[in-house]
């Protein structure tokens, strides 16, 4: 397993899947308002759709404090790039892992593993790549 680099050129055979997590959420919901808290996570998403779409990506949300984004062909630059703008527009900071792979499981499983790593403070990075 290589970590640390990005997909060099999108091809049929592969996928590379960014898992993007919001930071201190569950902290959020102890001092705010649940309804609050929600309606930021779907102002991050709007904003996730927006941003990685300029990088011929999609974003998805897949609940609590998750999205997923397909994005064959977004380096790490672009992914922080994306990060940095919903960070500037909307004051929240933003984890996230990319997977890659022959399949989107196994793509998805790597991005999970590796936000795991920047969750328990493992990553050097706020942003891991691995792939298989």
């Amino acid at each position: 397993m290589l970590v640390g680099q990005g997909v060099e050129a999108p091809d049929e055979d592969w996928v590379q899947i960014a898992h993007i997590d919001v930071d201190q959420v569950t902290s959020m919901t102890d001092t705010e308002p649940v309804y609050d808290t929600y309606v930021l996570l779907q102002r991050v998403y709007l904003s996730l759709v927006s941003a990685i779409l300029k990088h011929g990506g999609l974003a998805f949300y897949t609940g609590g404090d998750n999205f997923m984004a397909l994005s064959n062909g977004i380096d790490e630059k672009e992914l922080q790039a994306v990060i940095d703008e919903v960070q500037r527009t909307l004051g929240v900071g933003l984890k996230a892992s990319v997977g890659g792979g022959a399949t989107a499981e196994v793509a998805a499983k790597l991005a999970a593993r590796g936000l795991l790593e920047v969750r328990e403070n493992r990553a050097a990075k706020r942003i891991v790549f691995k792939v298989n």
